[in-house]
Formats: C-alpha cells, structure tokens, sequence
C-alpha cells in the first residue's frame, strides 16, 4: 500500500480536486477545501485562478482514466524488480504497452494481486501541470478505489454518462449509462452471469456530482434485482485504505524537499560535530608528531653528550652497539649474544621447547635453528612473540625440507 502522506504531517488546509478525462481543457474543476480534521470549509467548481489558497493539494481522478485489474503475482519480489513482474503479469489485460504504464500495489484478494493502473503520459501531465500552478500535488488518488463498496450489496455509482460498479471491496469497473435513463448494458450482463451462479445482490445506487436519480423502479424490473438509493458520493472523503498513485519517480518532490528542510538544521549539526573530531583527530596527530620530534632530538642530544666523537646517524642503534660493545668489554652478555636469544626462543617455545630444536648454529649475532615437524607447524605463533621481544625470526626451509629459524637481534631506530 502506498503511503498516505497526510496522515503523516500536520495541515492547516487541504484542497481536493476532481480531475475529468479532458482536464486540464476546459480549466474548471470540481473543489473541496477541508480543515485539517477532513471537514469541509468550503466547496465549488472554478478554474485554477478561483481556488481557494490551502496549505496541500491532492487529487481525485475520475474512474475513467485508470484500471482496477488483478492477476497472481509472487507474494515476494526481488527488491527493484517490481515494475518489471507486475508488466510482465498484466501485460494480457492491458491495452497499451505495460512500459506506458503506472502500477500501483494494491492489498491481496487471495492469491491475486490488485494494482490501479494509470497512464504514465497522463500522470506526468497532471504534476506539471499544477506544480506550474504552484499547487504541487501531494496526493493523487483513484476515484474507483474511493467509490463505497461493501459486501452485502453492489454499489454502483453514477457520475453522469458513467458508473462505477463495486462488487466487493477488492474490486471496480467503470460501465457507460445506458440510453434514455437505461440502466447498463454491461450491468445487466453481470448480473444475468451472476444468477446463475448464486442469488443476486440488491444494487446500491449513489449519486456523484450532481447526477441525477434514474427510475429505480424502472431499473429494478429492467435488472431483475432490489434496486435503492444509498448515500451520496462524496468525492473529497478519501478513506485511510485508498492508495496513492504518486510513488517511484511520481513520489512529490516539494514533500521531500520540505523534509529536507525540517532535517537540515540536524544534518548541520551533525556535520559541525564530524569536523569537530576530525579538528580534534587532527589536532591529536599533530601534537603526538611534535611528541615524538621532541622525543628524537633528546635522544640525539644523549647519544652526542655520551659520544661526542662519534657522527650521528640512527642515535638508538648506534647506542645500542655501544651498549654492547661496553658489556662485552667487562664480560657481560651482549644483547645479540647467542644465550640471550636462546632464553627468548625458550619463552617463545613455552612447553613445547623440551627436544624441539635439531640443530642450532650461531654466527655474528645470528641463530639458525632447524625445529622438530611438531613446533614448524606453530612458527608462525613463535614468531610473533620473538617478534615481542625484539627479534627478528625469518622463517626458511633447507635442502631437504627441514624448517628453519633465523633469529636476528632487531635494535629499533
């Protein structure tokens, strides 16, 4: 069901058109004017320039001008899809190419699908037209599906040379009056197929626009049913299940625009906030770049103190050559010294270090390990927490397939 855009806002006033099958030509046009609790203000029949000023417009199209047809159509369509099934399902009932066409889904009769069809051309006529008017239409509606319908009876309602019949709430055609105050001719058919099928209903007339009452009695006796006046049609009360037709690339743009226009003081503050964090993100990267500048020069600063002769080039390496050279002087343990990246290897390894390492060999602060099929199989977990540790472990195989480690004391700069 398509969405009923008034029931969504709050109006002041509403003004209903009853569009004819020649509209805009001549201009006048039947009118009503409701309040914004659907009551009627005030009602005519005028040209455009005479309409009284509201706050929305809507239309009511006369049956004439759009179908009310049914086929099974898949309860479920693949999204973006649905212009496309629902010409190829009604593509035997229409008279025109279905790509001239407008559907509008209605609810399901079982398992048949509704739809109101109308001409795309004659659509797109009708939003120019009173979008150059200034009177953007906001809703457009069917006056089949707005003719009374019910259960007990057929309503059948008459708008001059034509009628709407309504044998149910699922359904409506549009039939020519017959002449001389005759019923119609197609009427009669119905009814005649009908009987034999089960009891006919009685027949419920209302009057539309000022058409005048035939001879119900007349009617009765021609028809061969109960024929009664019920209440008047009155256009201009649409009901909250009647569908509107402007949907897809007819959807109003003048409501989108004044959503636009209620969510844009947000979208401003929520853009305000976005540049906020990203000022502050900024900020933030700035200030730790100045951090680790300053962080660089007091460890250049150490290094030329401690070595005034020595050229600066990478301060945190060469410190730690240093730092190693001194140890190695005095007999301690180097940081790349073959039992210090064992007692990391050993960590890394955990329990399973016990019988994991083949082979072993150790060259200028370089270990090669050669490691039992059980362990190759987690290197890449071992090399990780080396990794932590401030090594780095290349991962290698040797000529006969055995996996290697080669462990490297990795000094940052």
């Amino acid at each position: 069901m398509v969405r009923n855009y008034l029931a969504e806002d709050t109006l002041k006033t509403l003004l209903r058109i009853y569009v004819g099958d020649s509209w805009p030509k001549p201009a006048k046009a039947p009118w009503a004017l409701l309040n914004a609790d659907g009551e009627l203000v005030q009602e005519g029949t005028s040209e455009p320039a005479h309409w009284p000023p509201s706050d929305e417009c809507e239309i009511v199209l006369s049956g004439t001008q759009t179908a009310w047809l049914k086929a099974r159509v898949p309860e479920k369509m693949p999204r973006g899809e649905h212009e496309r099934l629902l010409a190829y399902a009604f593509e035997e009932k229409l008279l025109q190419e279905p790509g001239s066409q407008h559907f509008t889904m209605l609810e399901r009769d079982g398992d048949q699908l509704g739809v109101i069809v109308v001409a795309r051309a004659r659509l797109q006529q009708l939003v120019t037209v009173l979008a150059t008017l200034d009177r953007p239409a906001s809703n457009l509606y069917s006056a089949l599906q707005a003719a009374p319908a019910g259960t007990d009876a057929w309503h059948l309602t008459l708008d001059h040379n034509i009628a709407i019949l309504r044998r149910n709430q699922h359904e409506a055609l549009t039939l020519d009056l017959g002449p001389n105050d005759e019923p119609p001719p197609m009427l009669k058919i119905l009814l005649a197929a009908r009987a034999s099928e089960e009891p006919p209903k009685p027949l419920i007339l209302h009057l539309a626009n000022g058409a005048e009452l035939p001879d119900t009695a007349k009617w009765a006796t021609d028809l061969g049913v109960e024929v009664s006046l019920g209440a008047e049609f009155s256009w201009y009360r649409i009901g909250g299940d009647v569908a509107s037709l402007l949907h897809s690339e007819f959807a109003p743009r003048h409501r989108r625009q004044a959503w636009l226009a209620r969510v844009k003081p947000a979208l401003w503050l929520a853009a305000g906030a976005l540049m906020l964090d990203l000022a502050f993100g900024l900020a933030q990267v700035v200030w730790q770049r100045h951090q680790l500048n300053v962080t660089d020069e007091r460890i250049t600063q150490i290094f030329q103190r401690a070595f005034p002769n020595t050229p600066t080039i990478n301060p945190v390496a060469q410190m730690q050559r240093q730092l190693d050279s001194l140890r190695g002087q005095i007999g301690q343990l180097r940081s790349d010294d073959v039992l210090v990246i064992l007692a990391a290897v050993g960590d890394a390894l955990g329990a399973d270090g016990r019988d994991s390492v083949q082979s072993l060999r150790y060259e200028d602060g370089s270990l090669e390990l050669s490691l039992t099929p059980l362990v190759a199989a987690r290197v890449g977990s071992i090399r990780e927490q080396l990794a932590m540790q401030g090594l780095n472990a290349d991962a290698k195989a040797d000529g006969d397939g055995a996996p290697k480690l080669v462990l490297r004391r990795r000094v940052k700069p």
